[in-house]
């Protein structure tokens, strides 16, 4: 099963976005790999921690930094914030390897990995976010970020 292994955004970011398109809710930490070789991650929670935001003429990312464990494939781990119509949200791996201007930021964010199977576009979203894609072994038809949100104990909510 070939995807994408991602860190999916426990709860909004804490920042305006300077164009119009865009919804923020991942970092990217693989792309085009099998989800055999990461069952040990998905699942786990994990905390980033924001750098920078940084943006140029056409996309606004947030620059951030992983624990040691997680693996990422980008030389730049960042969320992928908005872009002006036209562009593409993955035009942010360009932008932060070239001009743009930032602003240093010190937050946490705290996100959960998930795996997203590469193939048709997913039939199911979340039932409470209305959001998050639900991979064809989800019954409860709420996401995991939703899921932990509502357990009375969560240290994410």
């Amino acid at each position: 099963m070939t995807g994408i292994l991602w860190a999916v955004l426990l709860e909004p970011l804490s920042v305006q976005p300077l164009y119009p398109e865009g919804s923020p809710h991942h970092i990217t930490l693989q792309y085009g790999v099998e989800r055999e070789h990461w069952e040990n991650v998905i699942g786990l929670p994990m905390t980033a921690g924001v750098l920078e935001l940084c943006h140029n003429d056409r996309i606004q990312a947030i620059r951030v930094a992983l624990p040691t464990w997680v693996q990422c494939q980008n030389p730049n781990p960042h969320i992928t914030v908005s872009w002006v119509t036209g562009a593409q949200p993955v035009e942010a791996n360009v932008m932060l390897n070239g001009p743009h201007h930032s602003e240093a930021l010190n937050i946490p964010v705290h996100t959960i990995i998930e795996w997203l199977e590469w193939g048709d576009p997913p039939k199911r979203i979340c039932s409470k976010c209305k959001v998050a894609a639900l991979g064809k072994n989800n019954k409860s038809g709420v996401c995991s970020r939703c899921q932990r949100n509502s357990q009375p104990n969560s240290k994410y909510r």
